[in-house]
This record gives C-alpha cells, structure tokens and sequence, in this order.
C-alpha cells in the first residue's frame, strides 16, 4: 500500500532511515485510513478496500487515489462510511 521497496520498508521498521515527502505524506493516509477501516473490516478486507475500485471516487480505486492529495477528503469519507456499513 504504501509502494516503496521490501528493503526500504525494513529501514523504516528498524528505525536506520524514516519516511520522508511523498512516502512519509502516503503512509501517514494509510495509516489514518486502516485506522478508521479496522472498526468495520478484518485485516485482509482492510487491503481489498484499498484494491476495490469505488464509484464514490471516479472509479479509482483507494490505493491509485492515494497519489492525489486532493483525494484525502474523499477517501477518508469513504472509509468512515463503512463503519455505517456493518450490521449490528
């Protein structure tokens, strides 16, 4: 989800390196997003969301609008949303 490198994400879990502009800006939206998703969603339909394409969003799907920071919006309305979504 957050399209950088197996090794870079490494650096980042061991604390060599830390993410910085466009990759520090795209996690910090997926986190915020996983946040809200992980009320309604398991884990593995936390990464289908992201994969699904969504009407709501000009049929993109939420990991292509993560490239846009217009689209913050509108994606984190998309993931609130499905807390409404779930059945009681």
């Amino acid at each position: 989800l957050v399209r950088v490198s197996l090794r870079t994400y490494q650096r980042w879990v061991s604390a060599t390196t830390t993410p910085s502009g466009d990759e520090e800006r795209r996690l910090r939206v997926v986190a915020r997003l996983v946040n809200q998703l992980r009320h309604s969603l398991t884990g593995p339909g936390v990464v289908e969301w992201f994969e699904r394409p969504r009407a709501d969003l000009d049929s993109a799907s939420p990991a292509d609008a993560l490239d846009n920071p217009d689209r913050l919006e509108p994606l984190l309305a998309a993931a609130a949303a499905s807390r409404g979504n779930v059945a009681a």
